[in-house]
């Protein structure tokens, strides 16, 4: 139990400190979450915001803290009450606040409006240094680092020109730019040793064609592309030796890369569109479409990307699903659909569940990430303005004449089942 404690929050410290590349994508974890409605119950519940236009940012679990963003405030919270422990004073607010912070050992980086960027001091949460982009944009695409590199892009309109950076991480110095008409959402790029693999948007504002690059890191200089179809808004991740990603045309693409030689080594017709990255567990891919009015969870061969089962689900899940690994599967999610719930999907089932609805005035639409703590305990938030904690429900504390009761009943119990067995 403790070697798997252990192996689950430096998992969740890897994932959220960004060095597998997409800390708000794709995530996998071996702690156990209540998987039932039964099961959860709500742990904690922090409201800094009145709706979809000032609501906090996805929320971020990092070293038993929780960090959220919220009109021009980043705030630290105790990650078991959800009390505000310490603030710092922002140079602008999120755009939408649909990308977290990127948390490591001692900086917390803030993808903000306009084009900016700020890093604070985790510890003090006090700034350190601050980028502001020549072409502004919407801060809409996850932050990645390398340790030594912050990456992110930024996004104005799906005709119009933004661009994509790398950063110094220790000084903001902008070391070099790709601009891109249709610039860059929920595109989180992926680092691959000293390349970059980056989609974005195709500027055409439709399903035209795109560009995935490979670029040199230390330049940004392009060293091979590749064609695909639509606007790629979900984040590139790798699995089982390959990189996946998805796009608002409804495709999925699988792509190689030897060298700086990107191959496409294969891509699908999904269902409909897709803005979530694909999450993979042994030789399966799990993806949230689009279906109709509202979506579906496939189950996909990660070699062949032929659908093995879909799952109707509430509404289209728009972003990256939690996978919780084992040896029966199971996703949790979020819809972008009333009440702005927690969902489960049990993939060899092929069946779907609530597991968690806000109360009536914290409910909304929702296109959120659903991370995770060491203990088990989920993070959200949704368009109502709050953030969530959902965890296992506590067993319920008795008081005196409800223990003398289930005494009685249960020395009533062992009594006649003492005369029945005569």
């Amino acid at each position: 139990m403790l070697v798997k404690r252990l192996t689950s929050v430096l998992l969740c410290v890897l994932l959220l400190a960004g060095v597998l590349c997409a800390p708000c994508g794709a995530l996998v974890t071996n702690a156990e979450p209540p998987l039932t409605a039964e099961d959860a119950a709500l742990v904690w519940k922090y409201v800094p915001g009145t709706g979809y236009r000032d609501a906090p940012s996805v929320p971020v679990w990092f070293a038993d803290k929780v960090y959220v963003m919220h009109h021009k405030t980043l705030d630290c919270l105790n990650a078991a009450t959800g009390k505000v422990e310490r603030s710092g004073s922002m140079a602008a607010a999120p755009s939408y606040a649909i990308v977290p912070v990127l948390c490591t050992n001692d900086t917390v980086y803030c993808p903000l409006g306009g084009g900016i960027v700020q890093a604070f001091d985790r510890g003090t949460l006090t700034s350190r240094w601050i980028y502001t982009d020549p072409l502004g944009g919407q801060a809409l695409t996850g932050i990645v680092t390398d340790g030594t590199n912050v990456f992110t892009g930024f996004w104005n309109e799906e005709t119009e020109d933004a661009n994509f950076v790398c950063l110094d991480a220790k000084t903001g110095e902008c070391r070099w730019r790709v601009t891109r008409t249709g610039g860059y959402y929920f595109a989180d790029c992926q680092v691959v040793g000293d390349k970059v693999l980056l989609g974005g948007d195709n500027g055409m504002g439709g399903d035209g064609e795109g560009q995935l690059l490979c670029l040199d890191k230390s330049t940004g200089a392009t060293l091979d592309s590749l064609t695909f179809s639509g606007d790629n808004r979900s984040p590139i991740v790798a699995f089982g030796g390959a990189y996946y990603f998805t796009t608002k045309a409804g495709m999925l693409y699988k792509v190689t890369l030897q060298g700086s030689k990107l191959t496409l080594a294969g891509s699908v017709q999904l269902p409909g569109a897709a803005t979530s990255a694909p999450v993979g567990s042994g030789k399966k891919l799990y993806l949230g479409v689009q279906q109709g009015r509202a979506g579906a969870v496939l189950t996909l061969d990660a070699d062949t990307l032929q659908t093995l089962q879909t799952v109707p689900v509430a509404g289209y899940p728009q972003a990256e699903m939690l996978l919780v690994d084992g040896a029966s599967p199971r996703l949790i999610l979020t819809c972008n659909v009333q009440p702005g719930a927690l969902y489960t999907v049990d993939p060899a089932a092929g069946t779907s569940d609530v597991l968690y609805t806000p109360e009536e005035g914290s409910r909304n639409y929702c296109i959120s990430p659903v991370n995770i703590m060491p203990d088990g305990t989920l993070l959200y938030k949704n368009d109502s303005g709050a953030v969530f904690a959902v965890g296992h429900k506590q067993p319920q504390k008795l008081n005196f004449f409800q223990r003398l009761i289930a005494r009685f009943r249960a020395f009533w119990q062992w009594l006649t089942s003492l005369f029945g067995k005569h």
